[in-house]
């Protein structure tokens, strides 16, 4: 005997209804630095969440409530993160710091990559770009391409956060690299021209204590550190190098090594409290002969 079947009328409809899954939403209202809605702002869920919106002419943006953290950007302003609390959150979008850098092809054999960085972060020259290109961003990189001048290359930087910044630019593979410290500068578009130089090679030796040569002794090659009298603004050159890969004296006591031939250099043979004694000499330029060290 089959059960008789049973007729769902409007009362049973509506349970029904209030048994179904309610999909739940959290607001991101953007705004800019006057309080003002920032509209076609990108908002995405951070974490383990996926969700992305746009915000609308309100500047109000609805993702899952299921997202903790989101990040809001949109390309001419500096951008940001907040947290979801009670289904709610809100994005304040800067004004941006706009730096353009321009230098001379010919320089850039295999190419060259540039880096703008605050110089008072202490990872700052480690630092890349990623999803959030640092929030607020305080830095940025990119190689250099070819720019609507003829003969020139060029870099467009993301947006940063006003204030004192430091722009580096290294070409490959010989990782020489020429950066300046631009100082602090406002929200607003910025020209950057580099000055280059190339470096040139300078030949040395290395006697211990009885006029010997000596090998194997590491050599740290670095510039001066500026005086009250240096220009602001002005661009030095080295090598870069990572610990552990300084270059090193010959078998005869003999080195060579690439120095920047506009600005003041410091060759420190040895470490303090190298076993057998340290030297060093400081000069501008390319020497006219060869530099004898001896270590004491």
């Amino acid at each position: 005997m089959r059960a008789p079947k049973m007729r769902v009328g409007p009362a049973g409809l509506a349970i029904g209804l209030l048994l179904a899954p309610t999909v739940h939403a959290a607001e991101v209202r953007v705004t800019d630095d006057a309080g003002k809605p920032v509209v076609d702002a990108m908002v995405v869920c951070l974490g383990r969440e996926t969700g992305a919106a746009g915000a609308g002419q309100d500047g109000i943006a609805i993702v899952p409530d299921a997202c903790k953290e989101i990040y809001c950007e949109r390309g001419d302003l500096v951008p940001d993160l907040a947290v979801i609390e009670k289904g709610k959150a809100a994005c304040r979008l800067r004004a941006g710091l706009v730096l353009t850098l321009e230098m001379e092809a010919a320089h850039c054999g295999e190419g060259c990559s540039a880096i703008v960085h605050d110089p008072r972060s202490a990872d700052a020259a480690g630092r890349r770009e990623t999803i959030t290109g640092g929030v607020p961003r305080r830095a940025d990189s990119g190689r250099l391409e070819p720019s609507n001048v003829k003969e020139k290359l060029q870099r467009r930087f993301r947006p940063l956060l006003p204030g004192r910044y430091r722009m580096e630019i290294e070409r490959s593979p010989d990782a020489w690299r020429c950066g300046t410290d631009l100082g602090e500068l406002p929200a607003g578009v910025h020209n950057v021209t580099a000055q280059w130089r190339e470096p040139v090679e300078v030949k040395g030796r290395i006697l211990d204590r009885e006029g010997k040569p000596v090998a194997d002794v590491p050599l740290f090659v670095r510039p001066e550190q500026p005086t009250a009298g240096d220009p602001a603004g002005e661009w030095i050159c080295a090598a870069r190098r990572r610990e552990g890969s300084e270059p090193v004296t010959a078998e005869d006591g003999t080195f060579r090594v690439l120095v920047d031939p506009g600005a003041s250099v410091r060759i420190d043979a040895g470490w303090e409290g190298y076993p057998i004694g340290t030297a060093s000499v400081s000069f501008r330029g390319a020497p006219d002969r060869e530099l004898v060290l001896r270590l004491k």
